[in-house]
């Protein structure tokens, strides 16, 4: 079963069973539970952050001066190092990095990767930034301490054994319960050792409910920053139920799709939508203005950038591959989601770590991806895509928003490939305007209302 059909069966489970009802300590555990249940119905490596590694936790603790944590700041932010893209001598956070323009009395909690540990502080913005280790590494001691105890009193538990038995699954509910609250124990922690922040900032806060449930029990509010795709299939976004205390206050989404769909939707996914548009966008298009590719375009018809996805970065180069060879005028940058082990045998494909690929879609001459954000991203530049068709998921993703007309096209084959790169090049296109622009201001009125009160 893939991801999609997953998504399929978690509807049918919210129509089946009152879901709401399962609760824990007063608090439905649903909205938080069905992220993770996705990933075990379709069989799926298990979604857990790379840092539950003991030793790299430990390794990362000090990274920054934890301490910062003693000191008053107005704001809070939840971000993770992946995220991070460098312009100019600094590597910014995708969304978040907007904020150290709008205050300095910001705390920038940050998880690390195993694939791309913390960087030196020379090389970010943040005057203030400690590693979110220190959270993940409480939030697991107290799960630990939690199963010593009795067992949890989960109010409707039998639903959650009769998804298990529908679905002949073992889904352990009860740890995730456990994590859920030692999440929320660990930032009480934080936050009775600090001051307060008047409000938090977070780009993913679906996999950190607990921090929310903990910040929202101290009438703080969260606010969430738009990372990454929101659409029906994505499993945060696509419930018919809202998520209560464990959700954000406020979502700041890209523009105007985003917020159709979120506020359009029956029960809303939090109760404030607002566009902002993406701050590295607005960044990359300022700084990036020499064409990185100048001494590639006499050699190549076609200089095309692709996007790579974690869940398929191994079939989408795969495809990329046999596609170079019967599209010798067509160079291919292939830019991978993570660090990882890929290996390439063709002359005209560039494997590329490390890299801004923002910097590489404004100079590129065609974007490619299967389902990745990217694709979006390339309306903003007006550069043309073509969608690779892998697990059905790129037209169920982007068939209504993005068309022929805006220069999208769906391909199933290396050869409907060489045939579309033909029809791009004698078309001319009218790109999306998805983002709002002027994201620095967008996001300084939503903040402001919270630091000047």
């Amino acid at each position: 079963m893939n991801y999609l059909q997953a998504i399929e069966q978690l509807s049918l489970i919210e129509q089946k069973y009152n879901v709401m009802s399962i609760k824990y300590k007063n608090i439905s555990v649903w909205p938080y539970l069905r992220s993770y249940l996705v990933d075990q119905i379709g069989y799926q490596k298990a979604r857990k952050s790379s840092v539950s590694n003991i030793s790299f936790i430990l390794k990362n603790l000090f990274t920054y001066n934890p301490l910062m944590l003693r000191k008053k700041f107005d704001l809070w932010s939840y971000s993770g190092v992946i995220t991070r893209k460098k312009i100019g001598e600094y590597y910014h956070h995708h969304a978040s990095g907007v904020l150290p323009y709008i205050t300095d009395s910001v705390l920038n909690l940050e998880n690390p990767e195993i694939s791309r540990p913390h960087f030196r502080r020379s090389e970010i913005p943040e005057k203030n930034i400690i590693s979110n280790s220190w959270s993940i590494f409480l939030s697991r001691g107290i799960e630990y301490f939690l199963r010593l105890k009795k067992p949890l009193k989960i109010d409707n538990v039998d639903i959650l054994d009769k998804i298990n038995d529908d679905l002949n699954i073992y889904f352990d509910y009860c740890f995730r319960i456990r994590l859920l609250y030692a999440q929320k124990l660990a930032t009480d922690f934080l936050l009775a050792l600090g001051k307060k922040p008047k409000v938090v900032v977070m780009e993913c806060p679906y996999d950190q409910m607990g921090y929310v449930w903990s910040f929202h029990s101290h009438s703080i509010p969260v606010i969430e920053l738009q990372h990454g795709v929101i659409n029906a299939n994505h499993y945060a976004y696509n419930s018919a139920f809202h998520g209560g205390i464990l959700s954000p206050d406020i979502l700041c989404v890209y523009g105007e799709e985003e917020y159709k769909f979120i506020t359009n939707r029956y029960t809303p996914y939090c109760p404030k939508v607002i566009k902002t548009g993406l701050f590295i966008l607005d960044e990359s298009n300022k700084y990036f203005k020499d064409d990185i590719f100048k001494d590639l375009r006499g050699k190549y018809k076609n200089i095309i950038v692709v996007a790579g996805q974690s869940d398929c970065e191994e079939s989408l180069l795969r495809f990329i591959e046999e596609t170079s060879h019967i599209t010798p005028d067509n160079l291919y940058i292939y830019i991978p989601r993570r660090v990882c082990n890929l290996n390439c045998n063709s002359d005209n494909v560039i494997i590329k770590f490390n890299v801004n690929i923002y910097q590489y879609i404004k100079w590129c001459d065609i974007h490619c991806t299967v389902s990745s954000t990217t694709c979006l991203e390339s309306q903003y530049f007006e550069k043309p895509n073509i969608f690779v068709e892998i697990n059905n998921t790129a037209k169920k993703y982007y068939e209504e928003i993005l068309k022929e007309e805006n220069g999208s096209y769906f391909v199933n084959c290396p050869e409907k490939f060489r045939d579309v790169c033909d029809v791009i090049n004698n078309n001319i296109f009218i790109y999306r305007d998805l983002f709002a622009r002027g994201t620095v201001e967008n996001v300084r009125k939503v903040i402001n209302k919270f630091l000047l009160c």
